[in-house]
């Protein structure tokens, strides 16, 4: 073979090696670790769970159900530290696969593996967490020991059902602190069901939380915030239904046992009526039920007895924000919310009532002579339809709204109908001046060394009576 020949095989060879072509050889590619959400920080000492697939695993690494692998497991996996922390620009953790039978969720902690870490959700949403369960201690976390603490958690839009001990947040909380939480899932048990936590016991503390969630039970023990007490349960409240079918049904706290403490604790009565703040006990001046005029607004904290924190107003956890109008057009009934929660936008604002008002005529008109106001045609709130007969009326700021001007129309709601308590709603509407034209008439003079003057005119467009 030729110099030129061989200089071809030689570069031939070259090529196929380079792409893998040669026979019997096999292109070697470097894999791609699946992203498993969860990566342990040795200078930090935690964990960082950045998906649903890491509070899976960060639950099987504390329930002592998983072995050796690539991940690292501390020696007391059971009080292993984590935080929450989302790539830029995600917002919550997507945990509807836990509706799916191959990723369902099992609760962090165990009664033989309680929880005595700190987990922080860093105030990032969960978002959609489905349990449906037969066991007892059921929640996000199933059972929080002795020196464990559970803070800055959001559950939302899920749902949780176990048997007993069952709670969004937490199922069962003996000597550990649950803070700055809060749920709107609803939550289903038998007994020691609560909105947050389902028991908190042994010097268990629950503090700066609440539930807009529904909460169901179809036992003993059903409270809004937390179904039964041994502990101390400070600065929460709950506007989520309770229901009950067995004793001690209450709006904050189903049960609450002589050694316990309950302080500025409250729900609203608007919203929950058959019940006392704490089921088995009676209300006093700051455990109770408030109206949703009390509980909402700006003065929602720091008025009387609304005071959920102690100290000065910079070093509350709880932020308010004054009612009324979005711009989706509906009526807000703003709720205290925690700091750090929120995002600045009315969608992210959870605890809230809605009212929508719609009307069969504009709201602005043009004057004609005649009284005109806007017609109100319905008044939904939360969704359910009002009734103008037992729920609300309307008042006009004017027995009659004739000239141009700006008026208001004030929607009262009744002490006999569903929404007792509610603030009135205002909603401004406005009467456009008529344009009119004048027209001089024409006419002849003749000089006469005078002042001349004319006052013929026609007028087009005044109304009735009207004159200028």
């Amino acid at each position: 073979m030729g110099r030129i020949g061989k200089r071809v095989l030689s570069w031939t060879l070259c090529l196929m090696m380079a792409i893998g072509m040669l026979p019997g050889m096999t292109r070697k590619v470097k894999a791609t670790a699946p992203d498993v959400g969860i990566s342990w920080k040795e200078d930090l000492q935690r964990y960082e769970i950045s998906s649903y697939n890491g509070l899976l695993t960060f639950a099987k690494i504390v329930n002592g159900e998983l072995g050796d692998g690539a991940l690292y497991v501390p020696d007391n996996p059971a009080g292993a530290c984590a935080i929450i922390i989302l790539p830029d620009g995600v917002e919550a953790i997507d945990a509807s696969a836990s509706a799916i039978a191959d990723s369902s969720w099992t609760p962090i902690g165990t009664e033989n593996n309680r929880y005595t870490g700190t987990f922080d959700g860093n105030n990032k949403k969960i978002n959609g967490l489905t349990i449906d369960s037969a066991s007892d201690y059921v929640g996000l976390f199933g059972y929080v020991g002795a020196g464990g603490t559970v803070l800055n958690v959001i559950l939302e839009n899920g749902e949780i059902k176990g048997n007993d001990f069952v709670g969004g947040v937490v199922g069962r909380v003996l000597g550990g602190t649950i803070t700055n939480s809060y749920n709107t899932s609803a939550v289903k048990g038998g007994g020691d069901v609560g909105g947050v936590v389902g028991r908190c016991s042994e010097g268990g503390a629950v503090t700066n939380c609440y539930n807009t969630g529904t909460v169901t039970g179809n036992d003993y023990s059903v409270g809004g915030v937390v179904g039964e007490t041994f502990g101390t349960i400070t600065n929460c409240y709950n506007i989520g239904a309770v229901i009950g079918s067995g004793s001690n049904v209450g709006g904050v706290v189903g049960k609450g046992f002589a050694d316990s403490t309950v302080t500025n604790c409250y729900y609203d009565i608007v919203l929950f009526t058959t019940a006392k703040a704490i089921g088995n006990s009676d209300d006093t001046e700051n455990v109770k039920g408030l109206t949703t005029t009390e509980m909402t607004g700006k003065d929602a904290i720091g008025v009387n007895t609304r005071n959920f924190t102690y100290g000065e107003e910079e070093s509350s956890p709880w932020l308010t924000k004054a009612n009324g109008f979005s711009e989706n057009g509906k009526y807000n009934f703003y709720y205290p919310h925690l700091k750090g929660f929120d995002w600045g936008d009315d969608k992210y604002w959870t605890a809230k009532s809605e009212l929508s008002i719609q009307f069969e005529e504009p709201e602005s008109y043009e004057y004609d002579g005649t009284s005109k106001y806007p017609t109100v045609s319905k008044v939904v709130s939360d969704e359910k339809e009002l009734s103008a007969e037992t729920d609300y009326e309307v008042i006009l700021s004017d027995t009659e709204c004739i000239n141009a001007g700006e008026y208001s129309l004030t929607i009262r709601f009744k002490d006999t109908g569903c929404m007792k308590g509610y603030p009135s709603v205002e909603k401004k509407f406005t009467i456009t001046k008529k344009e009119i034209t004048i027209t001089a008439q024409s006419k002849d003079f003749t000089y006469n060394g005078e002042p001349q003057s004319w006052d013929g005119y026609d007028v087009e467009g005044l109304v009735g009576d009207d004159k200028i």
